[in-house]
C-alpha cells in the first residue's frame, strides 16, 4: 500500500527531484525500493544516511563507481549531526534543473537475454499502438513494459480509465516468460532487481569481517560449535531447571504460609463458630442424644 501511495504520487505530482533517502548501513535491503523507483523514469538523487554509523561499522564504499552503478549522484548524510544537508539539497535542486525539460529517465534493468527479447516485443507492442499515445508520454517506457508484465492490477485499473483493455499480446509473452522460468513473472523482476543490487554493491561495497557478522551468526558460531555446542546446551539445560526449581521454593514457602498461617487460621476460627453450633443441634435432636439423656436420667447421674 504505502509503495502504490509512494507511486501514484510520483507519477501524478510530476516532482521536479525525487530524494531517496537510502539506510547505508543496510544497502542490500533499501536498494531495492531504489530500483522500483528508477522504473518511474524521474530526475532523483540518493541520500545515504547514517553515515556516522556506517562509519562506526568500518564500512568503505567506492562513492563514483556507485553512482556510476547506480546511475544517480548520492551525497553521504547524517541526520542526526546534521552532516551532508546542505550538499544534499544543492544537487537537488541543480538535478531539478538539468533535467526540467527531459520528461523521462532512460532505466535498464539488467535480465536474462529470453526476459530482455519479450519486454523488446512489448515496448514495439505498445509503441505502435495509438490508444498508448497519452500513456507513454505520462509515464516512462520501462515502467510501462515491466508493468504491463507483471499484471500489476494498480496501474492496469488507470490503463482502462485510457479505453485500454485488450492485452492479449502481453497476456502470451507474459506465459511465454512463466513457462521458460517456471516463475510469475512478478518474481522474476523481483530476482532480477535482487541481482542488480547485489551485483552493484559487490563491486562497490566493502566490509570488515568483524562488521559482516551480526549478532546471530555470532551466536550460531558458538552455540552450533562442534565441540562446545553440547556442553553449552547441557549446562543451559541445567542452569534452567536450578532457577525452576530453586527459584520457585520462595514462592511455594510464601503460598504455603498464606494458606496454612492466614487462610487456615480463619477457617478454623469459623469452622468453630459456625460448625460447632451445627452439630450441637445435629446432636440435640439426633436419637443417641435423647437416649443418653433419658438413660442419665433415670439413673439419676444428672440432673438435664
Amino acid at each position: 500500500m504505502e509503495e502504490k501511495i509512494t507511486r501514484d504520487y510520483i507519477l501524478e505530482e510530476n516532482p521536479d527531484v525525487v530524494i531517496n533517502v537510502v539506510d547505508s548501513t543496510n544497502l542490500d535491503r533499501n536498494l531495492y525500493l531504489t530500483m522500483l523507483l528508477k522504473e518511474l523514469g524521474k530526475p532523483m538523487i540518493m541520500a545515504l544516511n547514517f553515515v556516522d554509523e556506517f562509519e562506526k561499522l568500518n564500512y568503505k564504499l567506492e562513492l563514483k563507481h556507485f553512482e556510476e552503478h547506480i546511475g544517480m549522484q548520492a551525497v553521504p548524510t547524517s541526520a542526526l549531526k546534521n552532516r551532508g544537508i546542505e550538499e544534499l539539497l544543492e544537487k537537488a535542486l541543480n538535478v531539478a534543473k538539468e533535467h526540467k525539460e527531459q520528461e523521462h529517465f532512460e532505466y535498464e534493468l539488467r535480465v536474462d537475454k529470453f526476459l530482455e527479447s519479450e519486454m523488446k516485443k512489448v515496448e514495439e507492442f505498445v509503441k505502435g499502438s495509438d490508444e498508448f499515445i497519452p500513456v507513454i508520454k505520462k509515464y516512462s517506457m520501462d515502467f510501462i513494459t515491466i508493468k504491463l508484465l507483471e499484471g500489476d492490477k494498480h496501474f492496469l485499473g488507470k490503463l482502462k480509465g485510457y479505453g485500454i483493455n485488450r492485452l492479449e499480446l502481453i497476456e502470451e509473452s507474459k506465459k511465454r516468460i512463466e513457462d521458460k522460468f517456471d516463475e510469475d513473472v512478478e518474481t522474476i523482476f523481483a530476482e532480477s532487481r535482487y541481482g542488480a543490487v547485489k551485483g552493484i554493491l559487490l563491486h562497490t561495497l566493502k566490509t570488515s569481517l568483524k562488521s559482516r557478522l551480526d549478532f546471530t551468526d555470532k551466536v550460531d558460531k558458538i552455540l552450533l560449535n562442534k565441540i562446545l555446542g553440547l556442553p553449552i546446551f547441557l549446562i543451559f539445560i541445567a542452569g534452567l531447571m536450578g532457577v525452576v526449581f530453586n527459584g520457585a521454593a520462595p514462592l511455594q514457602d510464601w503460598l504455603d504460609g498464606f494458606i496454612n498461617g492466614f487462610i487456615g487460621k480463619y477457617a478454623g476460627i469459623l469452622w468453630i463458630i459456625y460448625g460447632g453450633f451445627f452439630w450441637k443441634e445435629c446432636w440435640n435432636n439426633s436419637y443417641e442424644f435423647i437416649f443418653f439423656r433419658n438413660f442419665c436420667c433415670n439413673v439419676n447421674w444428672i440432673n438435664i
